[in-house]
């Protein structure tokens, strides 16, 4: 049994692309591994493999995703990209399973296929249809009937399908299942979200900035993890932060204090303060630059709510839309952070 603190700790995915193929990488690899390990229920796959999947990814008409916990091959997926998008292969190793790792693998399919796709449909077993009947209906994809070409000898190919739309719409729902897999602190309590002017912004992904000045914050929001959100014009995610600590004094006594760390002149720091008897110093660890901006508009498409820039500082909890946004915030940064030439 595995514990999903530690497998949320160590959950990577790789996107295989064409360069992953050309390059003969260590994640093309594993795919090709993981694939051929299917090859007693279908003794012709590596003959599929060679001549569909290989050059379909060389020519980007299909991707693929390999996940990992810590260093193991887990998991893999494979689609073709079309209005009609095809799932040709999904698999997660039996001692990974119960992991929610499908659920995430599906949820990259439709992240990937999202901007053009009007119908999904997946090839499998009728074994795997009977087994994991509940699985697969979760996504929308019902309706199986037999397959024009057969691969395997002793067990039919079924085809079910589900309009995209429907199909997004379940991949999202099971966002809170997957948000602790993509929680990048276990110990943190609380989430916020925190507007920040961008040049300031850029300073802690950039680790020229250690403490952010506010004029209101509070002090049990130590521990807790932090979306930094730079604000217009950049309107965007760019990383995380864990608060360390908060000290609440006078700015004169904040100013001599955290100087070195607040990156700004000691102009910039009193225009902000002004007559303020009392600020803040949040002191920040564990920064974590996303691999790119992720623009609030993006991520709002992707859920398919308005979201709203926070004013100051915003909660991750209860029915706000930032609880839908987050793990796709996770997923679009970390999923593909090991993409071959990205």
């Amino acid at each position: 049994m595995h514990d999903i603190e530690v497998i949320a700790k160590s959950l990577r995915i790789a996107r295989v692309s064409s360069l992953d193929v050309s390059m003969r990488t260590d994640h093309f690899a594993n795919l090709r591994d993981l694939v051929l390990s299917s090859n007693k229920a279908y003794p012709d796959i590596l003959g599929w493999f060679e001549a569909k999947v290989i050059p379909g990814l060389l020519s980007s008409q299909r991707v693929a995703y390999v996940g990992y916990v810590g260093e193991k091959p887990a998991g893999c997926t494979i689609l073709r990209y079309g209005e009609d998008v095809k799932i040709c292969h999904v698999q997660v190793k039996e001692s990974f399973r119960n992991l929610h790792l499908g659920e995430t693998l599906m949820f990259l399919v439709a992240l990937e296929s999202r901007s053009a796709a009007r119908a999904v449909h997946m090839t499998l077993p009728q074994s795997l249809w009977e087994a994991k009947r509940g699985f697969f209906e979760s996504f929308g994809l019902s309706s199986p009937h037999r397959a024009w070409k057969q691969y395997r000898p002793s067990d039919a190919e079924l085809v079910c399908s589900a309009a995209f739309s429907q199909f997004w719409d379940a991949a999202t729902n099971k966002l809170h299942k997957l948000f602790p897999l993509f929680r990048l602190d276990q110990s943190a309590p609380t989430h916020l979200v925190i507007s920040i002017q961008p040049k300031y912004a850029l300073r802690i992904v950039e680790g020229r900035k250690r403490v952010e000045i506010r004029r209101r914050f509070a002090r049990k929001w130590s521990g807790a993890r932090l979306a930094l959100y730079a604000s217009n014009p950049v309107c965007a995610i760019i990383g995380e932060a864990t608060v360390d600590k908060v000290v609440s004094d006078t700015p004169s006594s904040i100013w001599a204090t955290f100087h070195s760390d607040v990156g700004c002149s000691e102009e910039e720091f009193l225009s902000y303060v002004g007559t303020a008897s009392k600020v803040h110093a949040i002191v920040l660890k564990n920064v974590e630059p996303y691999n790119r901006t992720l623009p609030l508009k993006e991520v709002g498409e992707i859920i398919n709510m308005p979201l709203a820039p926070p004013q100051s500082y915003c909660t991750v909890q209860g029915q706000s839309t930032w609880v839908k946004a987050m793990p796709v915030a996770r997923m679009l940064h970390r999923a593909p952070c090991v993409i071959t030439g990205k």
